[in-house]
């Protein structure tokens, strides 16, 4: 019974090993490793991207997926379409694509 109550003791006086994802304690961590990982690149495939960096950004992978989805209707995209054809007519034709989509965000 001793020798079960030392091996006991042993296992429970152990340092627990290091977590395996090494992903930030904070949030804001997490959103400076966020801007870190996405500086370079200009264009990220949203799925790609979280897929490979979930284990390390679990707080913004788990926003990512709650706000970024699918519409279930094609609405949005015909009010989209919409504004847009409203914004960009004959007489603003030479718009570029950033003032068109800053026009669309104000318009709505």
């Amino acid at each position: 019974m001793l020798v079960f109550k030392s091996s006991l003791m042993n296992i429970t006086n152990k340092k627990a090993p290091p977590p395996l994802s090494l992903h930030p304690v904070t949030v804001d961590l997490e959103m400076a490793t966020f801007l870190n990982l996405i500086r370079d690149n200009e264009m990220i495939n949203f799925q790609t991207f979280w897929k490979s960096n979930y284990r390390n950004l679990p707080r913004l992978s788990q926003l990512a997926r709650r706000y970024n989805v699918v519409p279930a209707t094609s609405i949005y995209l015909e009010q989209t379409f919409s504004v847009a054809g409203a914004v960009k007519n004959i007489r603003r034709a030479s718009l570029s694509s950033l003032s068109l989509r800053s026009l669309m965000i104000l318009k709505k």
